[in-house]
């Protein structure tokens, strides 16, 4: 046999180079004829191809082994060779067209996919191109699992010169499966990890936004915490929106991973599409349920596209996917939560079920505070009225004891200034014409005369106002009803604020009381009650001193009249008892009535009838 020969067998049947075909640039596989290769056989084929010897050489190599020729003709094959490409013999085989063996098994790469039969190492090796070997797989059913070789070649001549490949195919199928299971256990310990690392993080975040949460001492604080609660670790963006007092949804929070994206996301603060319910937030609102949204171009051709500027606003954020959360609180729906993420970043299944966790808790917390906020709010409430009723009924103690409508005017006012916080009050009162105010009281800076006065209507000492004046004090006398002022503000001309309220009593306005603010101020229901009740208070304590004044008059007049009557009937020659009916007793007699009475007369006593006889001129 050719030495050239006998070096070749020599060196391919020893085993296979373990990573070799790995590493190599070439990637091909079995040795097989191919379609575009339908030469007819040459004379020298089957047993008589090869020398006996070469043949029995060949077959006993533990190896698939062929040979082919330079035209991809087989020359040679083995039992093995026959056997991993799925015939019954070596002679099978050689009979079996290219077609035929084409229909027979599938040759595929590492990855699957179909193998370039022109990286065959055998037509490499003939052509004198070096061969490295490949790994490939032989499919032998469709959808089956491949038989995994090792595919060499090395190029030799025969006796007459003819160059051949002779290539052979080393079974490593057990070590293939054996590495793509290591593999897949790798793969499968890194997603694990992966899962753990991301539940751990995940953990963490909803940790941290409770404490976050927990922490915020006021509703706008706790609705920012709950904007931030999901970045970066879930979303890039979120958006937060709540059902205002008036059943309105509001845009409420804003939060972005940098302060680039924030300048981006930050035009949706004002966005007209708030509460819309084509809108992912508004839908998630109103049917309280989660609006999934992880290719948002898709989801945009789905449902409504929104208006162009709002498009824009999005695709300006680089926005990839969004989720809007409804926010449910014992029951009800409070608003809503958007979180978004940009690039090529999305939501994976358990960032999905995380944007539930995470809107639950920003709904209980947001929920917990606006309850704690309302109790605050009603404790407040009572404790200021508890305090004002105090101080009501101090001032109705004081006013007990004054003594002058001037001493009146100035309790009310002091006590109504504090209460209120008011920086100035004011009392003016009608004077006998009904015609001007006399201004009791002026305390503080901010004065009804400084809104609209007409210099003509007040005296130059300005203790005195015409009722025609256009000024509040003024015109609640003339309207007999109070008015609020509660100031522009914003840089306004009228940034004071201030109430005028009229002092009536018995549907009578007596005059009124200005409480003036140096900012811009609302009277809220229990500010006006409060006012008006100082004003109802003053009203009444001037009327009771009035009614107390014309009381004196009266009862000095009487007085005088009494005195009068008992000089004149003092000086009356005749008796004059006046005595009260029914019961007779004696309220007055003169000096007179006294001396001549038959019967004993005593102021405040009835006559006793039995101690004496009265006569008449008859003598009876």
């Amino acid at each position: 046999m050719d030495q050239r020969i006998i070096d070749v067998i020599e060196e391919i049947a020893g085993p296979a180079r373990s990573g070799s075909a790995r590493s190599g640039s070439d990637r091909s596989g079995s040795d097989r004829p191919g379609p575009d290769q339908p030469a007819p056989r040459p004379a020298l084929l089957g047993p008589d191809a090869l020398p006996a010897d070469l043949r029995a050489i060949l077959q006993g190599i533990a190896a698939g082994v062929t040979v082919q020729d330079a035209r991809g003709q087989l020359l040679f094959v083995n039992e093995n060779a026959a056997r991993l490409a799925g015939f019954g013999s070596p002679a099978e085989m050689l009979a079996a067209s290219p077609g035929d063996m084409m229909d027979r098994f599938e040759m595929v790469d590492e990855e699957g996919d179909p193998f370039d039969r022109a990286l065959l190492p055998g037509r490499r090796a003939i052509a004198g191109v070096p061969a490295e070997p490949v790994l490939v797989g032989f499919r032998l059913d469709t959808g089956g699992q491949p038989q995994w070789s090792m595919l060499e070649a090395r190029r030799a001549e025969l006796a007459d010169g003819r160059p051949v490949a002779i290539n052979t195919f080393h079974d490593v199928t057990p070590r293939i499966e054996t590495e793509r299971r290591i593999r897949a256990s790798e793969r499968q310990t890194h997603e694990l990890a992966e899962a753990r690392r991301r539940a751990e993080e995940i953990a963490r975040m909803l940790a941290d936004a409770a404490l976050r949460l927990d922490e915020a001492d006021n509703i706008a604080a706790v609705v920012q915490a709950a904007a931030q609660a999901a970045i970066p670790v879930i979303a890039d963006w979120c958006v937060v929106d709540l059902v205002a007092a008036d059943g309105a949804v509001r845009r409420s929070a804003i939060a972005a991973r940098d302060e680039q994206l924030a300048a981006l996301v930050a035009p949706l603060r004002d966005d007209a599409s708030v509460g819309d319910g084509t809108r992912g937030s508004g839908r998630a609102f109103a049917t309280r349920a989660a609006v999934v949204a992880l290719d948002i171009e898709a989801w945009w051709a789905a449902e409504t596209d929104p208006d162009p500027k709002l498009r824009d606003v999005l695709h300006a954020t680089g926005v990839r996917s969004a989720i809007a959360q409804p926010l449910l609180a014992r029951g009800e729906a409070i608003g809503s939560i958007v979180f978004a993420t940009v690039g090529e970043r999305s939501f994976p299944a358990e960032a999905i079920a995380a944007t539930v966790e995470v809107a639950n808790r920003i709904a209980l917390a947001i929920a917990n505070r606006w309850s704690h906020e309302a109790e605050q709010r009603a404790r407040q409430a009572a404790e200021q009225l508890a305090d004002r009723m105090e101080r009501l009924q101090s001032v109705t103690r004081t006013l007990a004891d004054a003594a002058t409508i001037e001493d009146v005017v100035a309790i009310v006012a002091d006590e109504a200034r504090r209460a209120l916080g008011a920086s100035s009050v004011v009392v003016g009162l009608l004077d006998e014409t009904a015609g001007r105010l006399d201004l009791v009281v002026q305390q503080g800076e901010t004065q009804p005369l400084d809104l609209d006065l007409d210099p003509r209507t007040v005296d130059d000492d300005a203790r005195t106002v015409d009722l025609d004046a256009r000024v509040p004090l003024a015109t609640a006398v003339r309207e007999a009803r109070p008015f609020w002022i509660e100031g522009a503000g914003g840089g306004d001309e009228r940034e004071a604020s201030g109430s005028a309220v009229p002092l009536i009593a018995d549907q009578t306005p007596l005059g009124a009381l200005w409480l003036g603010f140096a900012a811009p101020r609302a009277f809220a229901p229990a500010d006006q009650r409060l006012v008006r009740a100082y004003a109802d208070l003053a009203a009444g304590a001037i009327v009771r001193l009035r009614l107390g004044a014309v009381r004196q008059l009266l009862l000095a007049a009487n007085e005088a009249e009494r005195a009068r009557l008992e000089s004149v009937l003092r000086r009356m020659p005749i008796g004059v008892i006046l005595a009260a009916v029914p019961d007779g007793r004696i309220l007055y007699a003169n000096e007179a009535a006294v001396r001549l009475s038959p019967i004993p007369v005593e102021i405040g006593a009835a006559p006793d009838r039995s101690i004496g006889r009265g006569f008449r001129p008859d003598g009876t």
